[in-house]
């Protein structure tokens, strides 16, 4: 899972298999997104379980040498996870804005629309366009394209 880590004061306790484990909070904020994503999209097109693999949890913090060689190995695990979820969204965002990961499978085509293009679907549908482009606002304004 790629995401936001934000301030390194900012924490939260998750539960690892059980054991409790102080991540940052938006950490936190992206495994509710995903578990949320998973059990309303994902969940009834798989029946496998949702194993996410994220920096913080799975890399020792501690461990410099570690730390470095996982990073540099970055691109290969992300390139051989079956999925990758991206959560753009942040915590400290409203809470009544949806979150980003609900938003990208909203403005994706229906199985219906997936010969078309993206914009021929949105040109014939009633109202779409406007709800359309305040997702991909919402997309292209995340603070996660200017998390390095």
């Amino acid at each position: 899972m790629s995401y936001c880590a934000g301030s390194p004061t900012d924490v939260a306790s998750i539960l690892i298999d059980g054991i409790p484990f102080n991540a940052f909070a938006h950490l936190e904020h992206a495994i509710d997104c995903a578990m949320a994503y998973w059990q309303t999209v994902a969940a009834d097109q798989t029946e496998d379980e949702l194993h996410i693999w994220a920096d913080q949890v799975c890399i020792n913090q501690k461990d410099t040498a570690e730390r470095s060689s996982q990073v540099a190995m970055m691109g290969e695990i992300y390139h051989h996870s079956r999925e990758c979820l991206i959560c753009l969204s942040t915590n400290d965002e409203d809470e009544e804005r949806p979150t980003i990961l609900q938003e990208i499978a909203g403005f994706l085509p229906q199985k219906g629309q997936i010969q078309e293009s993206m914009w021929g679907s949105i040109e014939k549908s009633d109202g779409a366009a406007a709800a359309w482009l305040q997702n991909l606002s919402h997309v292209v304004g995340a603070p996660w394209w200017s998390r390095a």
